[in-house]
């Protein structure tokens, strides 16, 4: 078993089975809008904040690489796996947590659309 699926298995009690993608489940994440691809060998869909920080100590402890990805649309910056990193997949944290128009902010999870954020922000004027 090697070091990915080590961390898969550690993790499955932990984030449940549902969270982790291995194989040819991985195939979304390897692109983005721009053409550029590298298969991750590990995606990991955090559901809270105690997950991710479960999840990155994980990843740092075994010494393996990873990187953020917020919805996955791929136009602003989108990150990929190049050099086999797994990837962290914040799709599932994609709430608009608070919106504070007095203040003009807004807190939100990373992997809100932007679209989202601009509606929620336009609704409050």
């Amino acid at each position: 078993m090697n070091e990915w699926n080590l961390l898969a298995e550690k993790l499955r009690p932990i984030i449940g089975d549902d969270a982790i993608l291995v194989g040819r489940d991985t195939e979304p994440y390897a692109a983005d809008r721009w053409g550029r691809s590298g298969v991750p060998p590990l995606v990991l869909l955090p559901g809270s904040r105690e997950d991710v920080g479960t999840i990155a100590k994980q990843l740092y402890e075994a010494g393996l690489p990873f990187v953020a990805r917020g919805r996955g649309t791929g136009m602003t910056g989108g990150a990929l796996p190049m050099g086999r990193a797994a990837v962290i997949s914040f799709e599932r944290m994609n709430r608009i947590l608070e919106v504070r128009p007095d203040a003009f902010e807004m807190t939100v999870e990373p992997g809100a659309l932007l679209s989202e954020v601009q509606a929620a922000a336009k609704a409050v004027g």
